[in-house]
C-alpha cells in the first residue's frame, strides 16, 4: 500500500508541480478579473474639526459657512469589493480641516487669508491600508480669521398698529432687556441696535409672546447666524387696559370772600382727562374739591393729584397722561 502511494507521487512529478502552479496562476487571474483594482471619484462634505479652539483663542472664523458648504472631490484606488463599502455609505470616507493647532500666534493672520490642508480619512470600520488616495481637490482651503469680541446690547422695540377703540398699551415688558453678543470685530462694528417689532393692532387684552432676536447690519442684512447670542428669543408682555375720556367739572367755592374783593375768574386745566382702572367705568365726570375762599383777598393757585382724586373710585389716570390738574382763582379788589 505504501509503495503504491509512493509510486503515485513520483510518477509524472514535474507535470503535477506544473499543474499546481498553473492552477494558482489561474486562480489569481480569476480573482483579478472578478475583483479588479479600480479608481473612483467621490464628492464628499467637509467637516470642520476643533472649531471651538478658535473661540478659545479669541478668534472668529469669518468664512465658516462658505467652508462648510464646500464639497471635496477625492479619487480613491482599491479593489472593486473594497470600494463597495464607500459606494454604499460615503460617510466611510471623510474630509476635514482641523483647527486644533490654531493658537495666539495666528493673530498675525487677522484680516489676512491663509490656507489649511484638507485631510482625508476613512471610517474605523474600514481597513485604511487597503485604499490609496490618488487625488484630492481642493487639497487646501483659504481661512479668514478676525478678532472675537463680546458686547452687551440693549433690546429696543417698536409697536405696529393701535389697540381696539378705548383700549391702550399700558406697559411693555421685555425679558431679557439686554443680551451678550459675541462675534467678529468687523461684523460687530457695523450692526444696528437690536429692535423688536411688536404688533398691537386691534388688541383689547394682555398678550404674551416669544419673539426671535434678529440682528442686522447697517445695510439691513441679517447677520444673526454669524454671531453668538446669550439669548436667541425674548419674552414680550404687552399690558392692554381700557380707558375712558371724561370731563372735569368746574370747582365750586365755599365761604365768603373778603369785603371789597371779587372773584374775577376760576380757570382750570385740563378740562378733560383719560382714566382707566376697570372694565366698567361708571363715572362720567370728575368733581374737584370745593375751594375755600373765606376772607380771601389774594388769588389762589391750587394743584391736585388726579390719581389721588380718582383712587376712591378704584381708578387712575391713563399712563402717559398728565396726572396733575391746576386750578387758578383770580381775586381782584373792587375799585
Amino acid at each position: 500500500m505504501l509503495n503504491k502511494i509512493k509510486l503515485f507521487l513520483v510518477k509524472n512529478f514535474y507535470f503535477k508541480i506544473l499543474s499546481f502552479v498553473l492552477a494558482i496562476i489561474l486562480w489569481i487571474i480569476a480573482i483579478k478579473i472578478n475583483n479588479p483594482v479600480v479608481a473612483r471619484k467621490y464628492s464628499i462634505k467637509l467637516d470642520l474639526l476643533n472649531i471651538r479652539n478658535l473661540s478659545a483663542n479669541n478668534f472668529s472664523l469669518l468664512n465658516e459657512k462658505e467652508l462648510g458648504d464646500n464639497k471635496i472631490d477625492v479619487e480613491v484606488r482599491a479593489t472593486r469589493d473594497d470600494l463597495k463599502f464607500i459606494n454604499k455609505n460615503t460617510d466611510n470616507l471623510k474630509a476635514n480641516i482641523d483647527f486644533k493647532n490654531i493658537d495666539g500666534s495666528y493673530e498675525q493672520y487677522i484680516n489676512k487669508e491663509f490656507s489649511l490642508p484638507v485631510n482625508i480619512s476613512f471610517s474605523s470600520y474600514l481597513n485604511a491600508s487597503r485604499y490609496q488616495i490618488l487625488k484630492v481637490y481642493p487639497s487646501k482651503l483659504e481661512i479668514s480669521l478676525d478678532k472675537l469680541i463680546s458686547e452687551k446690547k440693549k433690546i429696543y422695540y417698536e409697536i405696529d398698529g393701535e389697540p381696539e377703540k378705548n383700549f391702550y398699551i399700558k406697559n411693555v415688558k421685555i425679558d431679557p432687556e439686554d443680551i451678550d453678543v459675541v462675534g467678529a470685530k468687523s461684523i460687530m462694528e457695523i450692526i444696528k441696535p437690536i429692535n423688536l417689532n411688536l404688533n398691537a393692532g386691534g388688541a383689547k387684552k394682555d398678550t404674551f409672546t416669544k419673539i426671535p432676536i434678529k440682528i442686522y447690519n447697517k445695510n439691513g442684512i441679517d447677520v444673526t447666524d454669524n454671531l453668538n447670542l446669550s439669548d436667541n428669543e425674548a419674552d414680550v408682555f404687552i399690558e392692554i387696559d381700557m380707558y375712558k375720556k371724561i370731563s372735569v367739572e368746574r370747582p365750586k367755592t365755599i365761604g365768603k370772600i373778603a369785603d371789597g374783593y371779587v372773584i374775577k375768574n376760576i380757570d382750570y386745566s385740563p378740562k378733560e382727562i383719560e382714566i382707566t382702572g376697570n372694565e366698567k367705568i361708571e363715572i362720567k365726570s370728575l368733581k374737584l374739591p370745593e375751594i375755600d375762599i373765606n376772607n380771601a383777598s389774594l388769588s389762589k393757585n391750587i394743584s391736585y393729584d388726579l390719581n389721588d382724586l380718582l383712587s376712591k373710585y378704584g381708578l387712575e389716570i391713563k399712563k402717559g397722561s398728565e396726572n396733575k390738574i391746576l386750578v387758578t382763582v383770580d381775586i381782584e379788589k373792587i375799585n
